[in-house]
């Protein structure tokens, strides 16, 4: 973990202190504030793109190769940057050292491998809670827990919910990949809306007459909002583009 850390240390010092000299270097070169700004931006678009191609290459060759190399290739860029004597080698060595820079995802998937699962939130800085996500009164304690501490100014909860999904990811998954018994013994045993109806009538909060009423009553109106589904008008094209932020 040292050794990672120590990894990201210097590639966040070296960016740091490249930072305030790059306007001095661009100008040296007769760069216009425009092209200067597009220096600074180089690295960044760089490294944005080039963070999923190491994270992938990382998942087939390895974490620790992936981070040495993005080392060496950082300690380079940084060489050719102070031995550049013309603008198109600044932007080159910007560029390589946003492509060895993007090291950052792999060192993030590499704490989330050596991490256990209950404790990974932490690695990344964040207070982690896992719940039983059948449980519908554990996740209201566990989610109202995380409101409050949020609400606090104390920062953000990460939520892992243990649960399963019943069903397919799509209409034509054949769900090769689990049997049949399984899914059954989750959907007989891990319902969380039937976990929470014997809860209830187990303490005496409905009975169980009640809560086939209330099952009736949400059939019938899925039923009903999959018939106004189906008759309802498509609406006018120009309503795509209601309500977008971006």
């Amino acid at each position: 973990m040292f050794a990672l850390l120590l990894t990201v240390f210097i590639d966040m010092v070296g960016f740091g202190i490249i930072i305030p000299l790059t306007p001095f270097w661009a100008e040296r070169f007769g760069a216009s504030p425009a092209l200067v700004t597009l220096l600074f931006a180089t690295y960044s678009a760089f490294a944005l793109v080039f963070s999923f191609v190491w994270g992938w290459v990382s998942d087939r060759w390895g974490r620790k190769p992936v981070l040495i190399l993005a080392l060496m290739g950082s300690v380079m860029s940084f060489t050719w940057l102070g031995l550049a004597d013309a603008l198109w080698m600044l932007f080159a060595a910007r560029a390589l050292g946003g492509i060895f820079g993007a090291n950052i995802a792999v060192a993030q998937a590499y704490i989330a491998d050596i991490t256990p699962p209950e404790d990974r939130a932490k690695g990344m800085g964040l207070e982690g809670v896992i719940a039983d996500g059948t449980d519908v009164l554990e996740m209201y304690d566990a989610v109202s827990a995380a409101v409050a501490k949020a609400r606090k100014g104390d920062g953000p909860t990460l939520i892992e919910a243990k649960t399963y999904r019943h069903h397919g990811h799509h209409v034509g998954d054949a769900q090769t990949y689990r049997t049949r018994d399984e899914v059954s013994w989750w959907a007989d045993n891990k319902d969380p809306i039937r976990l929470l109806g014997k809860y209830m009538i187990a303490n005496k909060v409905a009975k169980q007459a009640e809560l086939d009423t209330l099952y009736e009553q949400v059939d019938e109106e899925v039923l009903a909002a999959i018939e106004f589904g189906k008759d309802a008008p498509f609406p006018p094209p120009e309503q795509a583009f209601e309500d977008i932020y971006a």
